[in-house]
């Protein structure tokens, strides 16, 4: 149960934002870091072993998905929650090259888990 607050509080307070000032760009990566941490699709994606059922349609494709997309989430509120606090915005447009960065590395993360512990 108490793993379900943050995707929950994420999102909750990522659409507050979004509807009230849609330009402020945190409220958009709340909502989607909500989202990726998603705790029904979680349960969607174990209900049949739990129950010893018969899986739901598409519950091997969730499980699939969701124990990837952590990655992104938590990379995600490490750097860009971070880079636009508070306005929304970056603090100047030299820091496009810190954002740009961060997301190539943690796209790489992402796609290629073992990409950066086997660099020399």
């Amino acid at each position: 149960m108490i793993l379900q607050l943050p995707p929950v509080a994420f999102t909750v307070v990522g659409a507050i934002i979004a509807l009230r000032q849609p330009a402020n760009r945190i409220g958009w990566v709340c909502l989607g870091l909500g989202l990726l941490l998603s705790a029904p699709t979680d349960a969607y994606g174990s209900y049949g072993r739990e129950t010893g059922s018969a899986p739901l349609p598409g519950a091997e494709f969730v499980t699939w998905l969701n124990n990837w997309t952590w990655l992104p989430a938590v990379g995600s509120v490490g750097t860009f929650l971070l880079l636009l606090f508070p306005e929304g915005r970056l603090l100047s447009p030299r820091w496009r090259v810190v954002a740009w960065a961060s997301a190539a590395i943690i796209a790489l993360v992402t796609l290629y888990p073992g990409a950066l512990a086997s660099a020399p």
